[in-house]
């Protein structure tokens, strides 16, 4: 369970990546994800201290957007980049394209 993985971390004091889905919705009512989105988000949610997304832009294909959406001992903010992803070797490289978000908001989270 999520949670034996974060006293796993604690305990040996490391960090653990986990990849988690986004719910397909997203891609169908093309809009950005939001924490909820996650397949099993009740637990992810709770748990997770840290929460990265990615989503692919419906406008630029071969881009990818992406936003914390989760920062428990920090600011949440949205990125104003987006990355790029060949999916024949499944590798992301840096785009320069600026990206504007339709809600770019930063808020505090100390929990």
């Amino acid at each position: 369970t999520l949670n034996s993985l974060k006293e796993c971390a604690r305990k040996n004091d490391i960090g653990i990546i986990l990849v988690n889905q986004m719910s397909r919705d997203i891609e169908k009512i093309n809009r950005e994800p939001v924490m909820a989105d996650f397949a099993g988000s009740t637990n992810v949610e709770a748990t997770a201290d840290w929460a990265l997304m990615m989503w692919p832009d419906q406008n630029n294909k071969g881009e990818v957007l992406f936003k914390i959406g989760k920062n428990r001992y920090g600011i949440i903010e949205q990125c104003d980049k987006c990355i790029n992803f060949d999916g024949r070797y499944q590798k992301f490289s840096e785009s320069f394209r600026p990206v504007s978000f339709s809600s770019n908001k930063k808020e505090t989270f100390y929990k």
